[in-house]
């Protein structure tokens, strides 16, 4: 079968979101092709996005063109299941701005039913003997997700893991790179694996460093790794890491960090770090403040060559805005 055009592939999504939305196409403006989907607004100023496989960090790209059309309201239809429209419909109900999300069933846009955050299993804790050589090897210890890693200016170098029963330290950058650790170090002293992992990782990501995929990989959790070791940097006075409404499948996605604590007033403060432009940030950050502590202030912080003024744009939609902070990474 002959793959259709890109072109006739956009027109054909217009039409899509046209037929789900019930708008009259003569009385459209801006109608057009959008990424994987559609976008128009209707005589009342209301935008309509139609979204195809969409994905749980969908909102912010549709709330972004909603703000620059300057939209009344949003419409967002997304083709997906029920357990991702539902985190979108949640993450929906924290911005001002009125937005509806309906995910496709069959022919017709249903309304999504929000669902709650996700809760995280309990840890596998380390044993007295891996907190040891956590401790010698001079590396962060970090719970996310139910898991307990050992990081190195925010980049994992080692996890903790149960196998036959037994709990041990699987050293290694990635997944990938923990399971070529455990063929290549087999007969090797888990110590001396962290330290050598360790010792990588320090020789490329470091101030001043030159560009290396040690250094670049994840660089959202190495400003989160300034901001614990500093709080003052974003105004609080203590900080611990946490997890953020949606965990990375890999090192390679962006994945912005969030981190948890109290001003020097004493009141609560959640802290998200962005490294890269990203249009969901917001939204993320946002649901991430209302399932960890509800009532906290809002900071996002990152590079001000990133921290653009649509982002800003969107952060002033919420019903409690985000405060910025710029933060440059060290190289």
């Amino acid at each position: 079968m002959t793959a259709l055009p890109e072109e006739r592939l956009g027109q054909l999504r217009v039409a899509k979101l046209v037929a789900l939305s019930g708008v009259d196409r003569a009385t459209a403006s801006d109608a057009g092709p959008l990424g994987t989907g559609a976008g128009l607004i209707d005589p009342s100023g209301r935008a309509w996005i139609l979204i195809e496989s969409a994905d749980r960090r969908s909102l912010g790209g549709a709330v972004t063109w909603a703000v620059r059309k300057g939209a009344s309201s949003l419409v967002l239809i997304v083709e997906a299941g029920a357990d991702v429209a539902g985190h979108l419909a949640r993450e929906a109900t924290l911005f001002a701005l009125p937005i509806e999300v309906r995910r496709i069933d069959g022919t017709v846009a249903v309304d999504a039913v929000p669902v709650a955050p996700p809760v995280a299993p309990p840890p596998l804790l380390p044993t007295d003997e891996i907190a040891a050589l956590l401790a010698a090897a001079d590396v962060d210890v970090v719970v996310e997700y139910g898991v307990t890693k050992a990081e190195v200016l925010g980049l994992e170098v080692g996890r903790v893991v149960e196998v036959d029963g037994t709990t041990r330290l699987e050293v290694g950058v990635g997944r990938f790179d923990r399971e070529i650790s455990a063929m290549m170090f087999s007969n090797v002293p888990t110590a001396e694996a962290l330290a050598k992992a360790v010792e990588m990782v320090r020789r490329y990501r470091r101030p001043g460093a030159t560009t290396h995929p040690l250094r670049d990989l994840v660089p959202e959790r190495w400003l989160r790794r300034l901001v614990l070791a500093d709080p003052s940097l974003v105004g609080a006075a203590e900080l611990i890491a946490v997890d953020t409404t949606i965990e990375p499948e890999s090192l390679r996605e962006s994945q912005p960090s969030a981190a948890v604590g109290v001003t020097a007033a004493g009141t609560p403060i959640v802290v998200v770090c962005t490294a890269g432009v990203d249009l969901d940030v917001v939204p993320l950050a946002a649901d991430t403040r209302a399932a960890v502590a509800a009532d906290a202030e809002l900071v996002i912080c990152g590079p001000a060559r990133i921290l653009v003024s649509v982002t800003r744009a969107v952060a002033a939609q919420l019903r409690v805005p985000a405060r910025f902070v710029e933060l440059d990474l060290p190289y």
